[in-house]
């Protein structure tokens, strides 16, 4: 049952309800895709703060992200459905219906009227058992997923504050591509979900996957791609690990900017055949692996890592990464094999990936220093 309050005591009385659940929440003052997940003996209470451009496709006439209390009272039948199926709450896998307890305008603290381009939702999960019960067996089985994403990129993100008895236990970060979430994970469930990030990861980062086919595709051999992929692999894993780890900090725009740059600078070297004594080579390539580490750092996002669990994702992410590297190099391995047969055609073309690969590279520099203010100025 939807409740949408327009009597300021009616909201009052019911955030105190919640608030009694959730202590550390100020719904008033609820950042933007914020929220906290409270586990109570009588099911699980969700307080979380929405992005109106999540809800475009209700508001036809009307394409603006921020809304009065007018629009959401026009449309709050229809805000209700949608919510009810982009915010879900499950137990061993099955979907628990919400009671939607209170919707309304976020407060703009800068705002003279009620119009705001977040609103404020309140819901309860009832649970057939008390989920502490649950959790202290080690046998929780909670997932959270959050598809109410907004059109801009600020809003593609939700972090939600997981509580159990008035303690925080730890933080989920929904995105897109990572919409859903256990609560409380076993050991498996992390390090099978970290390794499916960093594979993810790999074959979504064109650049580390170009910087591999420029790196194996010229000299052809089992011992120097070992030998190679081997230093590469080394090199990025310690600066993934040290950065996760919290060792290493760096500006992760300038790391963007480097990692381009090793790809024009491998790519130069193979497509001019200035090839390197082996020893020179793996060295270069550990050089350019840690600039590569230090991107994959910056791809597992800090707020998904609990500060007493980081040994698992770190693990799982890395393996993911490096399964992800052996599926390109097997690829290779098969591709190259077919061009064997056609010499000559597989020299012009190899030197036109290198080519290609340092245009590619050039422009990533150019375009990942524009936001610099002294570059673009």
């Amino acid at each position: 049952m939807a409740i949408h309050p327009n009597s300021s005591w009616l909201k009052s009385l019911i955030l105190v309800v919640f608030l009694f659940f959730s202590p550390f929440i100020n719904a008033h003052v609820l950042l933007p895709q914020k929220g906290y997940l409270n586990l109570a003996p009588d099911g699980a209470y969700l307080v979380i703060s929405i992005p109106i451009s999540s809800f475009t496709e209700i508001n036809h006439n009307d394409a603006s992200s921020v809304w009065s209390e007018v629009d959401l009272n026009k449309h709050l039948n229809e805000v209700q459905k949608k919510l009810n199926s982009c915010l879900q709450f499950k137990s061993s896998g099955q979907v628990i219906s919400p009671n939607l307890a209170m919707v309304y305008m976020s407060k703009v603290d800068d705002a003279n009227d009620s119009s705001s381009n977040q609103l404020t939702v309140m819901m309860k999960f009832a649970l057939t058992e008390d989920p502490m019960l649950s959790i202290r067996s080690t046998s929780a089985d909670f997932h959270l997923s959050v598809t109410c994403f907004g059109q801009a990129h600020f809003e593609k993100q939700f972090e939600i504050f997981v509580l159990t008895q008035k303690e925080l236990k730890r933080t989920l970060l929904l995105t897109p591509e990572n919409p859903e979430a256990y609560i409380f994970p076993s050991n498996a469930q992390i390090l099978w979900s970290f390794f499916r990030f960093g594979l993810k990861h790999i074959f979504q980062g064109i650049d580390h996957i170009l910087f591999l086919i420029a790196l194996l595709i010229s000299r052809q051999g089992l011992k120097h791609w070992v030998i190679v992929l081997s230093s590469f692999t080394l090199a990025h894993a310690l600066t993934f690990a040290l950065t996760s780890l919290g060792y290493v900090s760096f500006d992760k725009e300038w790391i963007e900017v480097a990692i381009a740059l090793t790809i024009v600078l491998l790519s130069s070297l193979q497509a001019l055949k200035r090839g390197l004594p082996l020893v020179y080579e793996t060295a270069l390539v550990f050089a350019f692996g840690l600039a590569h580490g230090l991107g994959f750092a910056n791809a597992l996002n800090q707020s998904q890592l609990n500060s007493d669990a980081l040994l698992l994702p770190i693990l799982g992410f890395n393996f993911g990464i490096e399964f992800g590297q052996l599926i390109i190099a097997l690829l290779l391995v098969l591709l190259l094999n077919l061009a064997n047969q056609y010499p000559r055609m597989k020299s012009k073309v190899i030197e036109w990936i290198h080519y290609s690969i340092i245009f590619l590279g050039v422009f990533w520099i150019y375009q990942r220093l524009l936001p610099f203010e002294h570059f673009s100025q």
